[in-house]
This record gives C-alpha cells, sequence and structure tokens, in this order.
C-alpha cells in the first residue's frame, strides 16, 4: 500500500508525561483492527468506539478514575497529515467553533465516525496477514506479554505469544531471567513455589517479571526484577496486588473470585522474599511507578 501504516504507527507521537502509561491511541488501534476483520471500517464514537475503549481503558490502562476514549480518536488524524496520514474522521455536520475538537458530547452529537483510510482498509482486508503483524507490533511495543494474550482474546486476533514481536523492538537481555531467578535463589518471591523436575533440577513455572515495564523501556537489571511464579507474575502485571516501599504485599480492592490469592499465599501485609545483596533488591522508584501506573488501587 501507499501509505506504510507500519511505519507510521511504530513512529506515531505518545502522550508523554514522565513515566506515565498512556495506552490509548495503542488501545484504539488495536479495536480499529479487530473492526477490519469483521469487515468495518468507519467506526460510531458514540455505539462503538467511546463503550468499548472505555472498557479496554479501564482493564488494560493505568488506574484512573476517568478515562477519555474521545481523545485519541479525534488526535490520530492530528497527528497524521493529509498525504501520509491514515486515520480519517467524519461528521453530519459542523462541530460547535467554541467546541474542542475531542469533546465528547460534540462528537455525539455530530454523529462521529471515525477509522482507518479506504486505502488502507482495503490493502488490510485483502492482506489479512497484515491486520495480525501490526496487531502484534502493537501489542508488543506497549505492553507484556501477559496483558498482550488478554487483549488478543478479547479483540480475537489469532496469533500466538511468539508472534509478539517486531523487528525494531528493544530486545530483551537474554540474561535478564537467569540472573533474575539466581538473584531470589530460584524462589518465588510472592509464593515461595520452586518446583523442580528431573535430575538436572529443571524448574518449573518460574519466570521473571519487569516491575517497569520491558515495552516501557524498563531496564533488565536486576533491581528492575523479581522472581515469580508464571500465576503471580500475571496478577502483578495486571495489577492485581503490588509491592509497597517495604517490600510488603498490596492487594487491590478489585480482586475477585472465591479461589486466587489465599491459595498462592498471597496476603495484604506479607512481606516478599528478597535477596541477599541489597543492590539486588527492587528499586523504589520502579515500585513506585508500578504502584501508580499499573496497581488498581494506588491512593
Amino acid at each position: 500500500m501507499k501509505i506504510d501504516l507500519l511505519s507510521c504507527i511504530e513512529n506515531l507521537n505518545m502522550w508523554k508525561s514522565g513515566k506515565q502509561r498512556a495506552p490509548h491511541k495503542p488501545l484504539l488501534l488495536l479495536l480499529a483492527l479487530s473492526k477490519v476483520a469483521e469487515g468495518k471500517r468507519l467506526l460510531s464514537f458514540e455505539n462503538v468506539v467511546y463503550p468499548e475503549l472505555q472498557k479496554l481503558l479501564k482493564k488494560y490502562g493505568p488506574p484512573r478514575r476517568i478515562h477519555h476514549p474521545e481523545y485519541p480518536f479525534t488526535r490520530l488524524e492530528e497527528t497524521s497529515d493529509a498525504d501520509a496520514g491514515f486515520w480519517e474522521l467524519r461528521t453530519d455536520g459542523e462541530m460547535a467553533p467554541e467546541k474542542r475538537k475531542d469533546n465528547k458530547n460534540e462528537l455525539i452529537r455530530v454523529n462521529a465516525h471515525g477509522g482507518f483510510k479506504q486505502e488502507i482498509f482495503d490493502d488490510l482486508s485483502k492482506n489479512t496477514k497484515n491486520i495480525e503483524l501490526i496487531a502484534s507490533g502493537i501489542l508488543s511495543s506497549h505492553f507484556p506479554n501477559s496483558i498482550a494474550e488478554d487483549i488478543c482474546e478479547e479483540l480475537n486476533f489469532n496469533f500466538t505469544n511468539n508472534d509478539l514481536d517486531f523487528s525494531s523492538r528493544r530486545r530483551r537481555d537474554p540474561d535478564f531471567r537467569r540472573h533474575v531467578l539466581r538473584a531470589y535463589r530460584y524462589k518465588c518471591a510472592a509464593t515461595g513455589w520452586n518446583l523442580q523436575i528431573g535430575a538436572d533440577h529443571k524448574m518449573i513455572g518460574l519466570e521473571a517479571a519487569h516491575i517497569f515495564w520491558h515495552s516501557l523501556d524498563g531496564p533488565d537489571t536486576i533491581d528492575n526484577g523479581i522472581c515469580f511464579c508464571k500465576l503471580a507474575h500475571n496478577v502483578f502485571d495486571n495489577g492485581g496486588f503490588s509491592i509497597d516501599e517495604n517490600f510488603c504485599i498490596l492487594i487491590s480492592p478489585e480482586i475477585h473470585g472465591t479461589v486466587g490469592l489465599d491459595l498462592l499465599d498471597i496476603k495484604k501485609g506479607k512481606s516478599i522474599k528478597l535477596p541477599e545483596r541489597k543492590e539486588d533488591h527492587p528499586n523504589q522508584e520502579y515500585l513506585a511507578w508500578h504502584r501508580e501506573e499499573v496497581f488498581q488501587g494506588y491512593e
């Protein structure tokens, strides 16, 4: 296609303020790609984008009292010029000049619709593999794999965890997992899980979790890693629990279910198991980031 959508998205201008997460544009693009797979191009702001993106932001965005699906809906057009841009907005009338273009009520009043330009939609519809390629790149660039898998399932993308990659994505240090697991003496910091099998003591279900996400340029250093069992890692990445400045567990009030954290012995106030060397302890700056940008319940 004439417009290089892959390049446009890789170079997309994202809102930044310090280390705050802003996954609004990535999630909207993923939603739009999922709709292309259903044969839908221009999406109603009122009936599709607002309710569905709001849901995605609540589930996979940072913990905020209010989310604004209207911001990326209009700003994707603003960040792309008429020739090389990829996002199109249409309305049934003019917006009030005294109102901001991203005013939610105005977008509803003028029956705003938005989506990929016709040229891009046609190309994606003919080459559905490109939908998977672009979606996998967005996911791997903005979310850890544990959350990317859940987004894939919710939006009906049919690729595997091994496909979550971009050629230009910053690669993880291959020694990161080995160094973190060794620092934590091959034991989950939250649960104590240390299952092994065979004469060579192969570790089962232990992972090295990034506190400050690798996809957001978190470093591959031991003080940005914690050894968790696979299930604890998933709950941590989804904000179900976090760790305070005293290395004690915080439990999100959003956690539900009859069997879960109690079974894993993840309890409020419990101290996590720490590496012997103090310099390998979780970095306080990264822990604070997790509490503010991931944990569902930080006050």
